[in-house]
């Protein structure tokens, strides 16, 4: 059995001229006549949602910048009250510190005026020890003997300034004591005379006899102490400061840098060496600088 196909209808030149156009520039995808950009709708949803996300994020930026904005501005605020507080604060420590420096100013003022008053009782009380023991000499390292008494202690006196050339009697010693101390030591004895006068001149005698007879200066023996021989030495009876400066004055002696060291009247003098101009040692400040010339 045979089948006929229809034959096709032939189109004009005009449709096939369409037709064969169309074939030969394809047309893109979604472009529309005349260059038109088409949107599926799936699309357009999506950018309708990416800009609403964009715009939330730029939102929640804005108000998380503006709330920084204002915890700095509330800090700016904070800081610039403190700052006010701590001007307030300076300029009060700044006006009591003036006023503190017044005061300790003052205070100096007053402890140098204090110091200074210190100092002038300080010599007075010096000068008035020194005229209270005017008269008064000290004999030292006499050893001790058993039941001694005022009297044995004025015998040793007698004894040794005839044996000196600078005759006294019991009569000329005012009052005569050994200081107190452990009795195994030879603590030094206190002999106050009726006279300064009485006084220098036995210690010159003492001098003298020493010079003269330097393979015998005066000893134990010299004051009737039988079976002693242990020197002996008899000096003016110096305040506590005159002992201490004697002392340092006689350290200078030894160092070599005085020549000279003696006491009289109860101040304590020093000479650098024959001919020069003798110093009084008033202090141990004094004593120091002395110490540094050369």
């Amino acid at each position: 059995m045979s089948f006929y196909r229809t034959p096709e209808k032939a189109g004009s030149d005009s449709d096939l001229l369409k037709k064969i156009e169309l074939e030969v520039t394809p047309r893109r995808a979604g472009v529309g006549p005349r260059g038109k950009r088409r949107h599926s709708p799936g699309v357009d949803e999506k950018l309708s949602l990416f800009e609403d996300r964009i715009c939330l994020m730029f939102k929640n930026l804005k108000e998380d910048i503006g709330l920084k904005f204002k915890k700095i501005e509330s800090k700016l605020i904070d800081i610039h009250k403190n700052t006010g507080d701590i001007e307030k604060s300076m300029e009060f420590l700044a006006t009591n510190f003036e006023e503190m420096s017044k005061k300790v100013d003052n205070l100096e003022q007053q402890i140098k005026n204090k110091q200074t008053q210190i100092d002038n009782l300080e010599d007075k009380y010096e000068n008035l020890q020194r005229s209270a023991r005017s008269s008064t000499l000290e004999i030292r390292n006499v050893p001790n003997s058993p039941n001694e008494t005022k009297e044995v202690l004025s015998s040793y006196i007698v004894q040794m300034s005839e044996t000196v050339g600078a005759k006294m009697s019991s009569n000329d010693i005012k009052d005569i004591f050994r200081v107190p101390g452990k009795s195994e030591t030879n603590k030094p004895i206190i002999a106050e005379l009726t006279t300064t006068i009485q006084k220098l001149r036995l210690i010159k005698a003492v001098k003298s006899f020493n010079v003269s007879n330097r393979a015998n200066k005066l000893n134990a023996f010299h004051l009737g102490l039988r079976g002693h021989s242990s020197p002996v030495f008899v000096v003016e009876h110096l305040t506590s400061k005159g002992n201490r400066l004697h002392y340092l004055a006689r350290e200078l002696t030894r160092a070599g840098q005085y020549k000279y060291c003696w006491t009289s009247n109860g101040k304590v003098f020093v000479r650098k060496m024959d001919g020069a101009p003798l110093v009084l040692i008033n202090s141990e400040e004094q004593m120091e600088g002395l110490k540094s010339l050369k």
